[in-house]
């Protein structure tokens, strides 16, 4: 069975590859990322992007849908 936090690793992941396979630092993006999530408003804002000093290199802002969408599919997989 896929543990929540494997769920969430595999959807950022996901959203690394489709958005940033080309960049120079793409294999370090895979391990080095956090979602800013918004527990108040129910969103999940953005996703940052590090390289391997801690640095913030990218910072993916998602639309207000999918905001919303995301938020609900980290309540669903139990990360919130």
């Amino acid at each position: 069975m896929t543990t929540p936090t494997e769920k969430l690793t595999i959807f950022a992941k996901t959203i690394i590859t489709v958005n940033y396979k080309t960049h120079n630092l793409f294999d370090v993006f895979l391990d080095e990322w956090e979602f800013k999530i918004c527990t108040n408003q129910n969103k999940v804002e953005e996703l940052y992007l590090f390289d391997n000093d801690s640095n913030i290199i990218i910072t993916h802002k998602f639309t207000q849908d999918l905001q919303t969408k995301y938020f609900n599919y980290f309540k669903h997989i139990g990360i919130i």
